[in-house]
């Protein structure tokens, strides 16, 4: 592989710029020309450059477009939308030199401004290019009333912020953050992983909602980012108080104003260090700006030299938040990084690069490791409608999220250190309910439900969790080990609660579950006991095996 260039703001201005030599072009297509194929940014960009990231109402903006293997522009015409007015605005080619295209104009309304697709003619013909595979900060900024605030030049005059982003695909093909494709291309999520962290006290964790104190996050189907990761940060601290020896708290609050850009960043940081927290879990909503993406990913440091070990806890967290997600009907993107290749003012102290997310990168400044979980597209009526626009929504995204922090660490539900699992029956509905909390168990004796003594005892840990499950119609829990069951019911309605308790892997007693095709609730019942499964079959139940294992 060749050395990669690298593309600094200077150089990027020093080419958009296009010195004596450049060519004006019209924007008509030639007569005669073939309708044009269409094909999506990752395959054909070398790199998207937009000027400013914001910038005030009426002032010039100029985007910067490099491909691999085409040149000799014709035409060419980029498309912009207005994610807030709708509006749609073509803007002709100013300038091209060699594989670079410049676009340059006076931005006249306000709203985030979205690119959307580039359309050009030269001698291999003409192809439309699809920027909807790009995520939204490389291809969008903000245009306001009020002018935006004026660059920070270091020493020697250079920007010391990076409007602009190169990106291409990873092996996996992932979009990743890059100084050339050719560096991307490189880019790999290693297979090292963290080995669970078996503690069982003195877990912190920081929750940071994303967007909230600071600046407005995405918006779509009528939602607001910073409103819906404050809420879902507030479900999450609420699930993670019903675990033992884990305590977590807020990096910001919506009565707070903690600035913008590095330093909204660094406040967040500087108060996950302060506060003790082992992980700074970063809660975002999603968008494209088309509403074409859908789904949930969570962002995590790379595999890089500097401290590895956020590297390690990061990825393994991410990855038992995700499959929590799914379990809930959200489409898998994966857990992803990102990276900025070849930039000295993003490296880290020992010369490696560093990652593209400033709250990914300054945590690991500090030795800190931070993720940043995407929960889903809030531009995508889908994700919008059936993860997005409820309290009883957004309260499973939180439950899901502490469910895989404390999978993560291995934490157990208030109550249940010791692995006893209670049995209780609700006299009025039929159902038999199992809980590992003594909390829990308290509150349904209270409520008039009846205490049938300890069922069986689970082990604190195990590679077999049993998964819990409420039916809001019915009423009624259920309990599985199976992800296929569990995912099916969530589908059908069903409301996932998380890892109730685990199996003994060893099989030392199995737990026998039985189905009655008669009731409409406590459809189920769970016992060691032979003695209760065969009376029950003989009661007209179904035998339907074994469902989990108990520790001798």
């Amino acid at each position: 592989m060749t050395k990669s260039r690298t593309i600094t703001r200077r150089d990027a201005l020093a080419c958009s710029t296009l010195a004596a030599g450049a060519v004006a072009l019209a924007g008509a297509t030639p007569a005669g020309a073939e309708e044009p194929g269409s094909v999506l940014s990752a395959d054909v960009v070398d790199y998207l450059y937009i000027d400013s990231a914001s910038l005030g109402f009426g002032e010039e903006q100029h985007v910067v477009a490099a491909l691999r293997d085409r040149s000799g522009f014709s035409a060419a015409t980029l498309s912009l939308l207005n994610v807030d007015t709708g509006a749609q605005r073509d803007v002709a080619l100013s300038k091209t030199v060699d594989n670079t295209l410049l676009f340059s104009l006076n931005v006249d309304g306000e709203g985030t401004y979205y690119v959307q697709t580039l359309s050009l003619t030269d001698a291999s013909g003409s192809l439309v290019v699809d920027f909807s595979d790009a995520d939204a900060s490389v291809r969008s900024f903000e245009v306001s009333a009020a002018s935006a605030a004026p660059m920070l030049l270091n020493a020697d005059g250079a920007d010391e912020d990076v409007a602009f982003e190169v990106y291409g695909s990873d092996s996996e093909g992932e979009l990743v953050s890059a100084a050339s494709i050719e560096d991307a291309a490189a880019v790999a999520v290693s297979s090292v992983d963290a080995e669970p962290q078996a503690r069982g006290t003195g877990v912190v964790v920081a929750l940071d909602p994303g967007h909230v104190g600071a600046s407005s996050g995405a918006s779509g189907n009528g939602l607001r980012e910073e409103e819906i990761t404050w809420k879902i940060a507030q479900y999450c601290r609420s699930e993670l108080d019903t675990y033992e020896g884990v305590s977590s708290f807020f990096t910001v609050t919506p009565s707070e104003s903690i600035g913008t850009g590095r330093t909204e960043l660094k406040t967040r940081v500087s108060r996950a260090k302060s506060g003790g927290a082992d992980v700074l879990v970063s809660l975002h909503i999603n968008s494209t700006g088309n509403g074409s993406a859908y789904g949930a990913e969570v962002y995590y440091p790379y595999n890089g030299s500097y401290n590895n070990s956020t590297h390690a806890v990061g990825k393994a967290l991410a990855d038992k938040i995700v499959v929590q997600l799914e379990a809930l009907g959200l489409y898998n993107r994966g857990t992803k990084i990102r990276v900025i290749n070849g930039d000295d003012d993003y490296a880290y102290a020992d010369g490696s690069d560093g990652d593209y997310y400033g709250i990914i990168r300054y945590a690991r400044q500090e030795n800190l490791p931070a993720i940043i979980v995407e929960h889903a597209f809030i531009d995508n009526r889908s994700d919008a409608a059936n993860f997005l626009n409820s309290p009883e929504k957004l309260r499973r995204l939180g439950v899901a999220d502490a469910a895989g922090i404390a999978n993560y660490f291995g934490l157990s539900k208030a109550g249940a250190s010791d692995g006893t699992m209670y049995r209780l029956y609700n006299p009025n509905s039929g159902e038999h309910f199992y809980t590992a909390s003594s909390g829990e168990r308290d509150n349904l004796i209270a409520a008039g439900w009846n205490y049938e003594g300890v069922g069986w005892t689970a082990p604190t840990s195990s590679n077999t969790p049993v998964y819990r499950l409420y039916n809001p119609n019915a009423g009624d829990h259920h309990y599985t080990t199976s992800d296929y069951e569990r995912d099916s019911l969530v589908k059908a309605g069903w409301r996932y609660e998380g890892v109730g308790w685990y199996s003994d892997d060893a099989k030392s007693v199995p737990l026998y579950r039985q189905y009655n095709p008669n009731a409409r609730s406590g459809t189920h019942n769970y016992t060691t006991s032979t003695y209760e499964r065969d009376s029950l079959i003989k009661a007209g139940w179904r035998d339907e095996g074994i469902g989990w294992y108990a520790l001798s």
